[in-house]
């Protein structure tokens, strides 16, 4: 459940520093967890559990709350944690971790496991990277990382690279089963043209990865549907769209095309819905094309974030 959509009806914040979505079956702790808390998590039988700042070194009460618990979010700060107790959660289906994990762990103790974020480091990677079962992933902070080592995730439809020091994509065309790719401050990114051995890619997503540019051609995403932008410094020709077959929904946000030269943007045939920032130097009216297309086919969506239950970024 994304945050913004989050019911606030029907809430319970009668322990101090627990907030908890009854409806929702959802809670927050921001301090250590104690007797009482724990009590109410077990009496509204939570499933979606978040622990921002407090003292998590000992997580054994996690045990008391299995198996209900599917959605697990723990912020990492200035402590070691024994993370022992996370893997004995056996429905476990998403864990978000917000910081390092220090000591080394075996993913493939969570077989239900469906989407992840984490801090990437080596000593985890082996079994992070054999887990068949995810399918979406978010990486942080990975320094060294030849994306060979995802093909065995066989499930891996949505992978997002943030903060990376990455210089390429190479080995992106073997995760074969991918659909959505967001690369978001991945300030060493440099080249991108392994894309055009991943054909089969729906959605790409690019922001703020100031060193890369753009190639000339990106003809190889012959299924690429849908295109986002933002803060994007080496872009000074749109030309490359020309070359997606299958485009249909372009966002491109903080961009400023020098020249001012974008009338490739009213070129694409497959266009359905444009959202782009105007700017007085350009050559046709963007504001103008945005709402022809929007009278035409309305608040367009893809499809495929449907069907595959992905996560809209805009």
């Amino acid at each position: 459940m994304n945050f913004l959509n989050r019911s606030f009806e029907n809430v319970d914040n009668s322990v101090p520093n627990l907030y908890v979505n009854i409806d929702e079956k959802y809670c927050n702790c921001d301090d250590s967890l104690s007797d009482e808390m724990l009590a109410k998590i077990q009496e509204v039988g939570c499933t979606s559990i978040r622990l921002g700042r407090g003292t998590w070194s000992d997580l054994s009460f996690l045990k008391a709350l299995n198996p209900k618990i599917k959605s697990l979010s723990v912020s990492v700060w200035e402590f070691d944690i024994d993370w022992t107790s996370i893997f004995e959660l056996s429905e476990l289906e998403v864990l978000k971790v917000d910081g390092h994990i220090k000591q080394k762990v075996d993913f493939l103790q969570l077989p239900n496991l469906k989407r992840v974020l984490y801090w990437w480091d080596n000593k985890n990677a082996d079994s992070l990277c054999r887990h068949t079962g995810i399918e979406q992933m978010e990486l942080y902070g990975a320094k060294t990382l030849n994306l060979n080592c995802l093909e065995k995730m066989t499930a891996l439809k949505q992978l997002e690279l943030v903060r990376g020091q990455i210089k390429n994509l190479e080995g992106v065309e073997r995760i074969k089963q991918l659909a959505t790719l967001r690369l978001i401050e991945m300030t060493k990114l440099e080249d991108i043209s392994q894309l055009n051995q991943a054909g089969w890619l729906l959605c790409l997503d690019v922001r703020c990865c100031n060193k890369l540019s753009f190639p000339e051609s990106l003809e190889g995403l012959k299924s690429l549907m849908e295109l986002n932008l933002l803060r994007q410094k080496h872009l000074d020709s749109l030309a490359f769209l020309l070359t997606l077959p299958s485009l249909e929904v372009l966002r491109v946000f903080e961009i400023s095309i020098k020249g001012g030269e974008v009338g490739d943007v009213a070129k694409i045939p497959t266009l359905k819905l444009l959202n782009m920032d105007s700017r007085r130097h350009y050559n046709i009216d963007i504001k103008a094309l945005s709402n022809k297309l929007h009278e035409q086919f309305g608040d367009y969506k893809i499809p495929y974030l449907e069907t595959f239950g992905l996560d809209p970024y805009f």
